[in-house]
């Protein structure tokens, strides 16, 4: 009975590490795309408020 409990606690073990990696890469996966969006709406939001300010310029005169 010890060794069949002894199996099942390993087995378990093995798959929790297993999970863990799992949720790293995942992780690490969202992490990347995160970064490459705020990088498109940094600069795409850069643009916007350029265009903004030149229109008020332009209406303004200066």
């Amino acid at each position: 009975m010890y060794k069949l409990m002894k199996k099942i606690c390993c087995s378990l073990k093995d798959q929790l590490g297993a999970s863990a990696t799992e949720y790293g890469i995942i992780i690490a996966g969202v992490a990347v795309a995160l970064i490459f969006v705020f990088s498109v709406l940094t600069g795409r939001l850069n643009e916007g408020f350029q265009f903004i300010i030149n229109t008020i310029r332009n209406a303004l005169g200066n």
